[in-house]
């Protein structure tokens, strides 16, 4: 049994297995190490991006916030173009009036408008 056991412990095919799996081990080494040096810069530059999209969320929030006191029922902005558009809907009323006016009586442009009294 010594005598089987030695021979197949000596034997070439013994010997080539474990130069194979010696050289497949430092290859195994060199993968890892080649991964462990490209993962610290990539969950480092992750980090950076996590960082700058919380802050960035931070801004949207605030200025979800400003937009929405902005536009409130109540806020001046609102109440500013609430007044504006009421005078210029005022304007285009009286524009109207004018051209209605100028439609009917053309030669006002020139002699200007009459006067009710019957002159």
């Amino acid at each position: 049994i010594l005598v089987s056991v030695n021979r197949v412990v000596d034997s070439a095919e013994i010997e080539d297995s474990l130069r194979a799996f010696k050289l497949a081990m430092l290859e195994v080494q060199k993968l890892a190490e080649s991964v462990e040096g490209q993962v610290a810069p990539l969950s480092s530059g992750i980090g950076d991006a996590t960082v700058e999209a919380k802050g960035a969320l931070e801004q949207a929030k605030k200025s979800l916030a400003t937009m929405e006191e902005l536009i409130a029922e109540n806020s001046a902005v609102t109440y500013g173009l609430t007044d504006t558009l009421e005078q210029l809907s005022g304007a285009a009323r009286s524009i109207r009036i004018l051209a209605d006016y100028l439609e009917r009586n053309p030669e006002a442009l020139l002699k200007g408008k009459k006067s009710s009294g019957g002159k």
